[in-house]
């Protein structure tokens, strides 16, 4: 780059623009001309008409008063020893090319133009040799950002550049003036935020100058540690039709993102992540709940949602040992249950397209003998129940004392035999454990005794399996049979099936 020093011709035959200088891409600066160490610089006199010179001088004022006659041409070009080979002199123009510059070239340059006629013309510049900026970096002293706790210095720093001025810019505005919370201190180096906010991201950078160069730091932008905020669930379709896809989507201000979580109205978890879908069942209707949590704040907030589905419940048929069926055709109960009532039952459930039935439902019971046990005679009880791999029964008195195990059980009967007897089946796979109670009476009439017969039953390891039905091709729901027994105390006993929909 070549720096230019005007000089033109003023009143009473003064260079007085010699005072003004312009240096290529840095702009106009008054009195003052920059030029980069290693490099050239054009001292060029510049004259509104044509001047005939007789002789030239110009000179380099140093600091300490002494002055340098860099050049002296006359009749003969005469140049300093120290600027041999590092100067160009016009003798037409009498500009002045100084070229391998050193820090050490800085200060007042003067000319003295002598005229054949007339008073000798002079003009001065001020040059300042500079070392170009490079290498500017920002760096903040934390990356741990905590809304209106935490504080952040950001430093620029330099790795070359000399006569170096700061400007920091937040974004396209510049940073000029500082307030309560934001301090430009440390001659411009450094830029500190206090108590930052989630609006003190930037990106920021730090501007570094002087009168050849001028380069910008990478942008930096800050992660203030908040929320979360502003929560808020988008329902895309509602209502929503029993078999179709029920799709949420939950969003919230925070960061780090939020952890999202999907709880129904019992407050029971059904899923994670920002969006939540499952097919519509009529059980989906009333109140779901998105809860964002911030894992570094540990903050939540919640947002609760009004879910209604629509569509029409099929009917239910059910079929064997019907002796009440009621929940509209969802459930069949057994009253007084006999050994006969052992199953298998089935539900069938179906609407105008599809028809589909259940897994077969098996009782378990307690077998003794019809006629009366007397005292001395031996009491025989077994016990069956369905299961894959073959169940492990153990016997218990009314005391919850282990008294036998196996399938089947037998002993002497006395008086303390009367009672409860409970035979427990377990799965050992499974780990699944199923139990049934049978009153026993023993007598000491040798003629007979009244024998009190109670068949209770339990369900089976193996419950009844999910049903799938359609409402249309792409709909559906499904049915679970659970099962749950009931217990007079008058030795009769009744089992309830109930359906529902999951």
């Amino acid at each position: 780059m070549v720096a230019v020093c005007l000089a033109l011709t003023g009143k009473n035959g003064r260079l007085r623009a010699l005072g003004v200088c312009r240096s290529d891409g840095v702009g106009v600066l008054p009195d003052l001309l920059g030029g980069a160490v290693g490099e050239s610089v054009m001292l060029k006199v510049d004259q509104s008409s044509t001047l005939v010179m007789t002789s030239v001088l110009w000179q380099f004022n140093v600091a300490d008063g002494t002055a340098i006659h860099i050049i002296t041409s006359a009749v003969e070009t005469t140049t300093a020893p120290e600027y041999i080979n590092r100067t160009k002199f016009d003798n037409i123009t009498g500009s002045l090319e100084l070229s391998i510059m050193t820090l050490d070239d800085t200060g007042l340059y003067e000319v003295v133009i002598i005229p054949p006629s007339g008073s000798p013309l002079t003009g001065e510049c001020n040059l300042q040799v500079q070392v170009r900026v490079s290498g500017v970096t920002v760096t903040p002293n934390t990356t741990e950002l905590m809304e209106f706790i935490s504080s952040v210095r950001i430093s620029c720093q330099v790795s070359t550049g000399t006569y170096l001025s700061y400007l920091w810019m937040n974004g396209s505005s510049e940073i000029t003036v500082s307030s309560d919370r934001v301090q430009v201190g440390d001659g411009g180096t450094s830029l500190t935020i206090l108590n930052v906010t989630r609006y003190d991201r930037g990106p920021y950078t730090c501007n570094v100058a002087n009168l050849i160069s001028t380069q910008e730091s990478a942008p930096l932008t800050l992660h203030p540690i908040y929320g979360p905020v502003s929560i808020q669930i988008n329902v895309p379709v509602d209502p929503v039709e029993i078999g179709q896809t029920l799709h949420l989507s939950c969003r919230a201000e925070s960061t780090p993102p939020a952890h999202f979580t999907w709880m129904n109205g019992m407050n029971e978890e059904i899923g994670s992540g920002a969006d939540f879908q499952k097919t519509a069942t009529l059980l989906d209707s009333g109140e779901i709940t998105c809860l964002a949590l911030n894992n570094i704040t540990k903050l939540e907030l919640r947002a609760v949602q009004s879910i209604s589905v629509t569509g029409t419940l099929l009917p239910f048929i059910l079929y064997r040992q019907t002796v009440q069926v009621g929940d509209g055709g969802t459930s069949l109960t057994i009253l007084n249950v006999t050994r006969y009532d052992r199953g298998p039952y089935t539900c069938n459930v179906s609407n105008l397209i599809s028809t589909q039935e259940s897994a077969p439902l098996t009782l378990i019971q307690i077998y003794v003998p019809v006629d009366p046990v007397e005292i001395g005679q031996t009491l025989h009880l077994s016990c069956r129940a369905e299961s894959t791999p073959p169940a492990h029964f153990t016997w218990m008195n009314g005391m919850n004392e282990e008294i036998g195990y196996g399938a089947d059980f037998q002993k002497t009967a006395t008086l303390l035999d009367s009672g409860e007897y409970t035979c427990l089946a377990v799965n050992s796979i499974t780990k699944l454990e199923l139990r049934a109670v049978q009153n026993n009476s023993s007598s000491q009439l040798s003629s007979g005794a009244i024998a009190g017969i109670a068949i209770a039953v339990i369900l089976t390891v193996v419950l009844v399996g999910a049903l799938i039905y359609r409402f249309h091709t792409s709909r559906y729901a499904v049915w679970n049979g659970t099962p749950c027994i009931n217990y007079t105390n008058n030795n009769l006993m009744m089992v309830h099936l109930r359906s529902l929909f999951t």
